[in-house]
């Protein structure tokens, strides 16, 4: 009685506090759903750098495993567990005799700033036994630890699954699978993540607020092969033959970041099938840029550089040149150039690296001499790398050299040392065939503190 006399006293609410209080209530209501719906970690594993290589018909890689946390919020508490029922990082071959600890897989947890630990009655990845692998720090919104790391020996053309699981405090265990294609010479790897029903609709909130990518990932660019040729002539001195599969890559992009970009060319000498492989070719070019096309060029003789590799286990196909077919090795294919197929591939990666603080090219000059002491015309782009700052650093200078038509056909580089407050000389040489080197018009400078 008593309360409804005082309410009858109170002056009459306005309307405009009203209408405030009934716009913050849904507000209210939408922020609280977005915290504690929304607002959650999402962890998964993925695969980071690795490096692959042929050795004994089959194919080895050293690779890391890393955690990645693509949600929103924070992750406390982490947990991943995972099995391989039928093989272990060594392939499905017999299992290596084991010591007290178990099989020795060869992969083990990695140094980490994570505070971790794992049940190691057993080497990580020991075929039928269940690895759990518990992470004592706490993972932020978009960050990434390396895991564990090892060396994953496979046979060839085979497909193997490791399926896992992850959780947290926030969220329950949630399945993913990684799954490893072996080649001729590589492994590919393709992911699955752990799905999670807010996923969806964190990834629209995160392009909204314009997150970056991290560093050394796909990006929206688009490359593609936008021709390809099998180029003959006479091997000097002798009657064989040299082929040498080219191709022109196309770079795409909406902006410019930098890229990496892998063209690939798997050999067949007959049908496209795995037992008439007879080697792979890979090319890198360093910090293409939106729409450029690069050429696959080759190194001359006797100067293999990083941006040119070739596998083979066919005895004489082995070394440069990459194709050298000679009338006195059977057998000996009567058309070489029509029984050759060619199947390329071409893949990329962007980085955010950004242009080194305080150090520039203060000089630079594009120099072609006349001969050399092999007889040839190397062309060299020569210059100077002024530090500005105190420190001593160290950067990479990559040059890409092009044709007059901006055709870049290779991007060699040299890692170069400046003492703090100082300039360092450098010079990069095209290191192609005389042929090729009368083709530059023009070079473009990139530094980089990482190639990656």
């Amino acid at each position: 009685m008593i309360t409804a006399v005082l309410l009858q006293l109170l002056p009459p609410v306005p309307n405009a506090v009203k209408w405030v209080g009934a716009l913050l209530a849904p507000l209210a209501a939408v922020i609280a759903a977005y915290k504690f719906l929304i607002q959650r970690p999402q962890l998964r594993l993925i695969t980071g750098d690795k490096t692959d290589r042929m050795i004994d018909n089959q194919v080895r890689s050293v690779m890391r495993f890393n955690i990645l946390n693509s949600g929103l919020g924070l992750a406390e508490n982490a947990y991943v567990q995972f099995a391989l029922d039928d093989w272990n990082f060594r392939g499905t071959g017999e299992k290596e005799p084991a010591d007290d600890e178990g099989t020795n897989t060869g992969i083990q947890l990695s140094e980490s700033i994570l505070e971790t630990r794992h049940n190691d009655t057993y080497y990580i990845g020991t075929r039928g036994e269940v690895d759990q692998i518990f992470i004592d720090d706490v993972l932020h919104m978009e960050s990434e630890f390396q895991l564990f790391w090892g060396t994953v020996t496979l046979e060839r053309f085979q497909t193997y699954t490791f399926e896992y699981s992850v959780a947290c405090r926030t969220h329950g265990m949630k399945s993913g699978r990684i799954t490893f294609h072996s080649g001729y010479d590589d492994i590919t790897v393709t992911h699955t993540p752990p799905k999670f029903w807010w996923g969806p609709i964190a990834k629209a909130i995160k392009r909204l607020r314009g997150a970056k990518l991290p560093l050394n990932v796909k990006s929206e660019q688009d490359v593609w092969i936008e021709s390809e040729d099998i180029e003959e002539e006479s091997a000097p001195n002798s009657s064989n033959i040299i082929l040498r599969p080219v191709a022109t890559v196309r770079a795409s992009s909406t902006d410019s970041k930098l890229m990496t970009v892998i063209a690939k060319a798997t050999l067949y000498m007959g049908e496209k099938i795995n037992e008439n492989i007879v080697g792979t070719i890979t090319h890198t070019a360093q910090s293409l840029q939106w729409d450029e096309t690069w050429e696959t060029r080759y190194p001359a003789q006797n100067r293999r550089r990083a941006t040119t590799h070739w596998e083979s286990d066919i005895e004489r196909f082995s070394l440069d040149p990459p194709i050298e077919w000679s009338s006195d090795l059977e057998p000996y294919p009567s058309e070489p150039k029509e029984q050759l197929h060619v199947e390329w591939s071409v893949d990329h990666l962007v980085s955010q690296d950004k242009d080194p603080r305080g150090l520039e090219i203060s000089e630079s000059e594009l120099i072609n001499v006349d001969t050399d002491e092999e007889g040839q015309s190397p062309i060299r782009i020569e210059g100077v790398v002024e530090n500005e700052n105190v420190r001593d650093e160290s950067i990479f200078v990559i040059a890409k050299f092009c044709t007059g038509e901006d055709l870049v056909l290779t991007t060699n580089h040299n890692r170069v040392q400046i003492d703090g407050g100082n300039t360092a000389d450098f010079r990069i040489r095209a290191g192609l065939s005389p042929e090729q080197e009368s083709r530059i018009r023009d070079c473009d400078l990139v530094t980089r503190r990482d190639l990656g």
